[in-house]
Order: structure tokens, then sequence, then C-alpha cells
């Protein structure tokens, strides 16, 4: 185990290592989210990362907030007949993080990355390590509620994995005396059938979890050829941002990141523009499609956002397959427009993971997000991909075939006629 209190009388003016890893670009939606990501990469180099000090405005919002190694700062002496020890040498790292009025999102700036100690080599013996996780904190008061002694708390905690209800089934056993049996649990909780348990009197019965309310609420609006492998449907905020926020959601994100979504997309184009000019724009140059799509990226204000700021579909899956290394499964019952967007620059053989992310457009108007599961239908390459994509792009669509295939004898299915006698 690291020691982390040295004696105060020895001198730490030197800078013995660096952290540059904490040098990002990454806009974070809160306070808390960007001091979480700080700690936790902190601890993963062996360093504590606290709060100095957070500056409020009058209306006590916090628009600022100083971040320090736990070892900064001097130790104060205090009269004492007993000899003390401290952690505090006076590093000199520092962070500070910032608000942005403007974009509603905080960044991150290092002042100083450099440390006058070593990191730490086992972090268990700190006490930033010992803390509770919140699935922790959760377990802990459900044992309080079930009248479980504080002192045997930790030892229930740090038993079993996690299932279904934060709990753990060795636990359970251990407290009550059964097993607790789950079956036919998906990812999502929206179709979970699990037993539930009447403590008091030990009796066992069967709850089936019914779908999300986002699912019932927008299954109907999705093609029926899909409906099958629809696993869940997230919906997001109409407010002219949806397309973003969805995406942000298909890709792992909270909604809030749609922001973060935008200056992405906006590096892409920036970065391939002579590439999306001719992608985008006709051989004449007549229509001036890069531009239109370009200028409906660039919008980070509050509020709703106007119509012309609104995702154009579908030269921005595109930008979105290309930016995040995803294949762009785009669903809609408008027109059998359902489309997979494959990468233009790169094939099959530079992505590790052939990942699909979908995204539907409901009600002509809106989009929302939606996992899929098996080996679900996919809809039709479109034309833009077919002109402008490269050679090494073109085995996508050989991967993919069979399933396109499907979607498209779905389409050209012939009406079926009732004879009526």
């Amino acid at each position: 185990m690291s020691t982390f209190y040295e004696n105060d009388s020895m001198g730490y003016d030197e800078i013995i290592m660096t952290t540059p890893q904490f040098a990002t670009n990454q806009v974070f939606r809160s306070r808390e989210d960007l001091v979480e990501w700080v700690q936790k990469l902190g601890y993963s180099l062996g360093v504590v990362v606290v709060t100095k000090r957070s500056n409020k405005r009058p209306c006590g919002f916090v628009f600022k907030v100083v971040l320090i190694c736990d070892r900064g700062g001097k130790y104060r002496v205090q009269k004492s007949s007993k000899a003390s020890g401290t952690k505090k040498i006076n590093c000199p790292f520092e962070l500070e993080g910032t608000y942005s009025d403007e974009y509603d999102a905080w960044t991150l700036t290092v002042i100083c990355d450099g440390h006058n100690h070593q990191r730490s080599q086992y972090m268990e013996g700190h006490a930033y390590a010992r803390r509770l996780t919140d699935d922790e904190r959760s377990w802990v008061a459900y044992l309080t509620k079930m009248n479980v002694a504080p002192h045997d708390n930790s030892a229930y905690v740090n038993t079993g994995e996690q299932t279904y209800f934060g709990s753990t089934s060795s636990v359970i056993d251990d407290l009550f005396g059964f097993n607790q049996n789950t079956a036919e649990q998906t990812y999502f909780t929206n179709t979970a059938r699990v037993t539930e348990y009447d403590f008091m009197g030990l009796s066992q019965h069967s709850v089936t979890c019914q779908k999300s309310i986002d699912y019932r609420t927008y299954i109907g609006e999705i093609p029926e050829i899909f409906q099958p492998y629809v696993e869940d449907i997230e919906n997001v905020d109409g407010d002219g941002n949806c397309g973003f926020r969805a995406t942000a959601v298909a890709l792992g994100y909270h909604q809030n990141d749609w922001a973060s979504i935008r200056r992405s997309l906006i590096e892409e184009m920036v970065q391939y523009e002579q590439l999306y000019r001719l992608a985008f724009n006709d051989k004449n140059n007549t229509v001036d499609e890069y531009n239109a799509v370009f200028s409906s990226l660039n919008w980070f204000g509050k509020g709703f956002a106007p119509t012309q700021y609104w995702m154009i579909m579908p030269e921005t899956g595109y930008l979105i397959a290309n930016r995040f290394n995803v294949i762009f499964h785009f669903i809609s019952k408008d027109n059998n427009s359902s489309s997979t967007i494959f990468p233009l620059w790169r094939g099959p053989d530079q992505f590790p993971e052939k990942r699909i992310i979908t995204m539907a457009l409901v009600h002509s108007n809106h989009y929302v997000a939606v996992k899929m599961q098996g080996e679900f239908p996919m809809g039709v390459t479109q034309k833009l991909w077919t002109l402008n994509r490269q050679t090494a792009a073109s085995e996508w669509e050989q991967i993919y075939q069979s399933r396109q295939q499907l979607y498209k004898d779905w389409i050209w299915k012939p009406p079926v006629y009732k004879v009526i006698d």
C-alpha cells in the first residue's frame, strides 16, 4: 500500500511528473459530469483530484470550479504535543472548469499539469477508492430498509453480482434463505420477466414488466417489417434539435449532448470539405447543398431551434457514419424511404467493430432513437453513396446485401387482390 502522508518538513518544489491526459476538447453538460470525468481519469493515473473552490453568481449558480491534486496546498501548523504529518505538499497541479452561457455547457482548462510527487501505485489505500458507488449506496439504503444492522452492510454490499433489482442473489439467499430466479430479461428493463417477493410473508409471484412508454407510443410509426426487431425506442425533446439528440442517444450518449454532435459534424465537414462538396453538390454546382447542410449544423442557441437548423437527411446521415465510424440505419414510413447509410471513405476492414445505429422519423417531423435486435432487415442504399463512395467502401453493400434484400422484397411485394364471389 502506498504512503499518502508525508512529514511536513520535507520539500517538494521540483516537478516530478506531468499528467497531460487532462487536456481535452470535450464538452460537458454539467459541472457534475466534468468533475466525475476528471476524478475517474485521475484515479486511473494514480492521482486524486479534489475541488479547491467554486465560484458562484449572486443567484447561487456555480459558473466556475477550480480542481487541484489532493496533495496541493500547505498544511496549517497547529500547536500540539504530538508529532503530525500531512499529505499536503503544495502540489501545483490545477484545473479550471468553466460554464459557457452561449453553449450551455462546461469546458475544462489545464492551468498546470505538473505534480511534485510520484503517482500512487496502489489507489485502494486512499479514501477516494473506498467511496461507495451509486449502486452500492442504493443497496445500503435497501438493506437499511430491511432492518439489516449497519455493521453488516459492508459485507453484503461487496458480495455477489448486480441483478435486475440492483441487489444480489447471494445476499438475498443469505438474508432470507431462498433463491431469486430471473428469466427472460432483455438489455433494457422494458420486457423483463422477474420473480418478485413479498418479504414479509416470503411469498413469491411472477411479474411481467411492460414495454416502455416510448415504445408503445411510437412502434406504430415504425414500418411493419422492422417492428418485430425493435427492442426499445427512446424519445427525445422536440426542440428542433431532435435529430441530433436522437443521434447522441443512439451512439450511447445523453440526449443533452446534442451540441457536441453538431460540433463534431461541423468539424467533419471542414476536414473533408472538398470531398463533401463533390458528394453533396450537383456537377454544375447549381445547388449548393454543402453550404445548406453546413448552415443547418451551426446552431447552439437556447430554446427552440428554427427550422433552418433542423437535421437535413440523408446528407447528415453520411456525416454521422463517417465521423463516428458507424453504419447509419434510417427508417421511416414516409414513401418507403428507409435507407442504410454506409461510410463513404473507409471499408469494412478498417472497422474492428461493425456497429449499426438506428434512428426513425416519426409523424413526419420528429426523430427518435431505436434499439434493434437480431439480424433485422436494412433499408436500401441511396444513389448518393453509390456515386461517391471510394473503392474500399464498396464492400459494405456486399456484407449486408441479404438483409437489404429483405426490405426490398417487402417494398416490391405485389398487391394482394381479394376475390369477391
